[in-house]
């Protein structure tokens, strides 16, 4: 049986002040770094064969807070990356204007001004899992971000990009997917934040936090 756990990175200032991170190398925050070293306690238990983290900041020290102590290498890959939102980085989707209500309304084919569709990010998840899922057995963690991992949640779960673009996860929120030998999916855990004190506030919409 393969089991996939999912991480979405801690908060960084960033996030709590709601701005669209994208590409931007983002370091994690105070609250980010406690979020990981409590995501930490919940997954000491775990015996991973392997260890993927998106490159940016946020992700890779989430990543290395988690494994602490633990001689597990971290494989980054770019295609764990967040989606790029170009010019659109940096700023809130109030400062984003009204393109902002075009990109909300098609979430899939919509391109920021220099930056992906949410279907190039798709893509790069269905190749990312394509790849992970030959070895086929064992505890993997993957390290990434609110679009990515909803992203591939979907393609595990053999949705859509439409249903990635439904999806919104916490900081640190933990999604758990487990793979039988009869090829079966099971989700048994989705946007688990129950290990964090306190608990983040659900993001609930991009209107209000246009970030990843």
């Amino acid at each position: 049986m393969l089991r996939i756990v999912l991480l979405r990175h801690g908060q960084t200032a960033w996030n709590h002040e709601g701005k669209n991170q994208g590409s931007e190398d983002i370091e994690l925050d105070d609250i980010g770094r406690r979020q990981s070293e409590q995501t930490a306690d919940r997954l000491g238990a775990y015996d991973w064969s392997a260890v993927y983290s998106s490159p940016l900041r946020r992700a890779r020290e989430t990543a290395e807070i988690v494994l602490r102590g633990r001689s597990i290498p971290i494989q980054l890959d770019d295609r764990l990356r967040e989606r790029s939102y170009g010019a659109w980085e940096g700023k809130t989707a109030q400062e984003i204007g009204p393109a902002y209500e075009e990109y909300r309304r098609d979430r899939v084919l919509y391109r920021p001004p220099g930056g992906e569709t949410g279907l190039e990010v798709f893509m790069r998840a269905t190749a990312f899992l394509h790849d992970l899922l030959k070895d086929g057995a064992g505890d993997v963690l993957v390290v990434s971000h609110g679009g990515t991992t909803a992203a591939l949640i979907a393609v595990l779960l053999h949705g859509s990009p439409a249903t990635a673009a439904t999806l919104r996860l916490a900081n640190c929120s933990l999604t758990e997917i487990l793979i039988t030998e009869d090829g079966r999916r099971v989700l048994s855990a989705f946007n688990d934040v129950s290990h964090l004190n306190p608990q983040p506030i659900p993001v609930v919409s991009h209107e209000t936090a246009p970030t990843r």
